[in-house]
């Protein structure tokens, strides 16, 4: 929709470059996509990983002649055997250009581009706009280690619902060079391939997830699951079945009586009325307790390290 920062983008990007934006009615995993691409003379594909998988699954692509030159993917992690499918439907000439941000800063801080080479899943430099670096948990810098933007940068929210902004994205964030760096939250790993450094995604290093391309936190899903009668406490996390496969979520949950059982089923339908329709719990764990630090605080981590999903 108009009111998410990438249709504007869309917008703007195709009419400072002279191009034509080309809008499908429909869902893209209709037999009636391919023939739109290919009737629209379209160049420059813009998909998501999830809808990759299903024109893998449906082969919705194959046998097509279409004129692809450049793909782009953003909004959810990639996965390599998924992107390097997509490739070949083009002959692998048609690289994919990779891109992350965050409504919150207003636009994208990490990006691929056509002037390395193309490694699926990965990203070769900081979005055009501003700069980053990667710290390891003693804020130092490190060839592995969570995303810290160097500011100013024009798109940089300055305040937040519900939240103190400062503690948010500030607290404990070092100065480097005279300038207070930005806490982010994802994690990357750099490793070197042509004299190019790339970045791999590592996730979340708080306790945010990112759901089908919807970043959301831990504790907001917690508060709306915590009010079901039957649940006494609850955690939730996110846990990937593969490296490079999306976010799912997970709930850890504490029941008011030892051996009660839990309807999964109530549990998404209250997340899809109360936070967003796209939400869904995939699988629940009973506790007899949570795990907590001295702090009393959710120790989120050794749940989502110690649990095994089917």
């Amino acid at each position: 929709g108009m009111g998410w920062m990438m249709a504007p983008w869309l917008i703007f990007a195709g009419l400072l470059n002279n191009a034509t934006v080309s809008l499908f009615t429909g869902s893209p995993a209709h037999a009636n996509y391919p023939k739109f691409l290919q009737q629209s003379n379209t160049t420059i594909l813009g998909t998501i990983p999830s809808l990759v998988k299903v024109w893998k699954h449906n082969k919705l692509l194959e046998n097509q002649t279409l004129d692809i030159r450049v793909l782009g993917s953003t909004g959810e992690p990639s996965n390599v055997i998924d992107y390097h499918y997509l490739m070949g439907l083009f002959n692998n000439k048609a690289p994919i250009i990779e891109y992350c941000g965050g409504t919150e800063i207003g636009g994208g801080y990490i990006t691929g581009t056509l002037l390395h080479d193309c490694i699926p899943t990965t990203f070769t430099t900081p979005a055009l706009g501003l700069d980053f670096i990667l710290l390891d948990e003693d804020k130092t810098p490190s060839p592995i280690g969570q995303v810290h933007l160097l500011p100013p940068s024009i798109g940089l929210s300055e305040t937040i619902l519900n939240k103190d902004h400062n503690s948010v994205y500030y607290h404990d964030a070092p100065i480097i060079n005279g300038q207070l760096l930005r806490q982010h939250g994802d994690a990357y790993q750099t490793f070197t391939h042509n004299n190019t450094t790339y970045y791999k995604c590592l996730g979340r290093t708080d306790d945010s997830m990112n759901l089908g391309g919807i970043k959301v936190s831990a504790i907001e899903i917690e508060t709306v699951v915590n009010t079901l009668d039957n649940i006494h406490e609850c955690a939730a996390f996110s846990k990937r079945k593969t490296i490079d496969g999306p976010e799912l979520l997970v709930l850890s949950v504490v029941p008011n009586e030892l051996g009660s059982s839990i309807d999964l089923a109530a549990i998404n339908q209250l997340i899809r009325t109360k936070i967003n329709p796209l939400f869904k719990v995939v699988a629940l764990e009973l506790r007899e307790s949570l795990p907590r630090t001295a702090s009393n605080k959710i120790m989120r981590r050794i749940l989502k390290e110690n649990y095994a999903l089917e």
